[in-house]
């Protein structure tokens, strides 16, 4: 339960931030915002409790560095049917230039 709880309050801070900056979600890097709430919650435990929303004003204030570009479109490629291969190894004969 205790992972599945981290990640829901990651994903809840990452959507606080995302809102404050006019950003969708997505483009806040998970794995950045993560290890800037464990920093916070390290440096929390010695803070008194009256300066915990301030920590949290300034937290979701330093979201703006977590903010990912946007993705670039990637051209439509269309399917292609692979050849099958063969079952045996068959040898081809090399054509010979021919004299002009």
């Amino acid at each position: 339960w205790g992972i599945l709880t981290s990640y829901n309050i990651v994903r809840l801070e990452m959507a606080a931030m995302a809102k404050e900056h006019k950003v969708e979600p997505l483009r806040i890097s998970f794995l950045n915002a993560l290890y800037l709430i464990q920093d916070e919650f390290i440096w929390a435990s010695g803070r008194s409790p009256g300066a915990v929303p301030n920590a949290l004003k300034m937290l979701r204030e330093n979201g703006k560095r977590l903010i990912l570009p946007n993705k670039r479109k990637r051209k439509a490629y269309p399917r292609a049917v692979l050849k099958r291969p063969a079952k045996y190894p068959t040898r081809t004969r090399e054509k010979k230039a021919t004299r002009s």
